[in-house]
């Protein structure tokens, strides 16, 4: 799910859920940070050189490279 549609459905209040999985860490950016005040854990997954790359986002009406 992507961070803001989280921001949109958790209730903004300190540990409302349990555990918080981050996954594809290295694609969050400082948005995310407020995750970590969700839960009293997190768990973060970041990628490996193993992975193939995510395809291109498209954001409004132009295309963004997904990094």
């Amino acid at each position: 799910m992507p961070v803001s549609q989280v921001a949109e459905m958790v209730q903004p209040k300190r540990n409302t859920v349990d555990v918080v999985i981050v996954d594809e860490a290295s694609q969050a950016g400082m948005d995310a940070l407020f995750l970590l005040w969700l839960a009293p854990r997190v768990v973060v997954v970041g990628g490996d050189d193993k992975q193939c790359a995510p395809p291109l986002r498209q954001y409004g009406g132009e295309r963004l490279p997904s990094w």
